[in-house]
């Protein structure tokens, strides 16, 4: 028997203002564009997922498995009964120059996460840093003379729960709420060295951690075979001091997708095209960045076997293009190995990951 088509199903439509559901997804997408506002001292976006940075991150409406608690928590009801992940990875960038920290800027992501995960709830624990340095500043002799760069690092860990919550049978909202022990430190390195030692270097200080409460939102609505998807993270932006003086802001980052793939429209489907979107803008070192990113992947072999690949480009301070590609190999029934690598011109955009993933 053929299922009816959600967009047109009347169960989905509000009894308050009598508009379709997915239609008041598209207005609140809409709404968080016109209100976004850029951020400053930022994480990447793209620091976590194995199979989504596989997808160069088109991600948000296609998340139906462990990973969904940081892509779009709403993606949890796609997991069949339970899917869980241990994930390492690296993501870093450079800007034009030299490679010396004189005249060059370059930051670097680095995370570790494990999530279990089921249709309903989901737990998540999660380590990452991020460290950047800045071009160099003057000499104190007054000649101009480059001898120290500044520089900056972000510690944290996360403990998070996820709950999901339908609306009709066409509408389901999420949300990561995190427990954030964080901190952050700044200070300079030699001008001389490489962009890469100078990271090395930062990211080694010891910082002073507090503890946070922080929490991720996420809707994902279908209409037919598409999906939208809407993910909002650092939902309370949360700061953090930085010894001397000063503060790192976490702002929000928001942003939304689209995809479109084969049944079922709401699980874990055999093939997907996507295409995401920031809606705000985020702050690194090496210039700014809002990503636009398409994707896609297939599985075969009761998904046993998968390759993925997409490529995203910045829309604000040039394109800066990255291409990804990543497969996923099944070494028995329900354990997976998903790897990925990403790689942008002129040392931007360079990164790995590798996850063991359970899932039945």
């Amino acid at each position: 028997m053929r299922r009816p088509c959600h967009a047109h199903a009347s169960r989905v439509t509000c009894r308050i203002c009598h508009m379709p559901y997915c239609c008041r997804l598209v207005l609140v997408i809409a709404a968080l564009m016109t209100s976004a506002s850029a951020a400053s001292g930022q994480v990447p976006f793209e620091t976590a997922g194995t199979r989504a940075l596989g997808m160069a991150g088109a991600f948000v409406a296609v998340a139906d498995d462990a990973s969904a608690t940081y892509w779009n928590p709403a993606g949890l009801p796609g997991i069949r009964f339970f899917d869980g992940s241990i994930e390492l990875g690296r993501l870093e960038s450079e800007g034009p120059g030299s490679g010396r920290t004189a005249d060059t800027a370059g930051w670097r992501a680095e995370t570790t996460r494990f999530a279990v995960a089921t249709p309903v709830l989901a737990f998540t624990y999660a380590r990452f840093s991020v460290a950047g340095t800045a071009t160099a500043s003057p000499g104190g002799d007054g000649q101009g003379l480059e001898d120290a760069a500044p520089a900056r690092t972000l510690q944290a860990q996360h403990f998070g729960i996820t709950l999901v919550q339908s609306v009709g049978d066409a509408l389901v909202v999420g949300s990561t709420l995190r427990f954030v022990r964080a901190g952050a430190a700044a200070g300079t390195v030699d001008a001389d060295v490489g962009v890469r030692e100078a990271v090395r270097q930062i990211a080694q200080q010891d910082v002073s951690s507090k503890n946070h409460f922080d929490a991720d939102v996420g809707v994902l609505g279908w209409i037919g075979r598409l999906r939208l998807g809407l993910v909002v993270r650092n939902a309370t932006a949360p700061t953090l001091d930085l010894p001397g003086g000063g503060t790192w802001e976490i702002e929000r980052q928001v942003r939304a997708g689209a995809s479109i793939g084969g049944e079922p429209a709401r699980g874990q489907r055999p093939w997907a095209v996507a295409l995401d979107a920031d809606l705000t803008t985020t702050a690194l070192p090496d210039g700014r960045r809002r990503s636009l990113a398409a994707g896609g992947e297939r599985w075969w072999g009761d998904r046993r076997v998968a390759l993925r690949a997409g490529a995203r480009m910045q829309t604000i301070d040039g394109p800066r293009p990255a291409v990804s590609g990543g497969a996923s190999l099944a070494l028995r029934a329900g354990l997976l190995i998903e790897a990925q690598g990403t790689r942008g011109g002129d040392r931007r955009d360079r990164g790995w990951g590798l996850t063991a993933r359970l899932t039945f």
